[in-house]
């Protein structure tokens, strides 16, 4: 069980850093071209 829940929450964090850094690449493109 807890190896699973592991690799469930290290998908969950990287998922959400790539949406962050996502957001932070749109965000850097949209200024730059404004």
């Amino acid at each position: 069980g807890f190896e699973v829940l592991n690799l469930v929450l290290c998908g969950f964090d990287f998922l959400g850093n790539v949406t962050i850094g996502g957001f932070a690449l749109v965000r850097n493109f949209i200024k730059h071209n404004l």
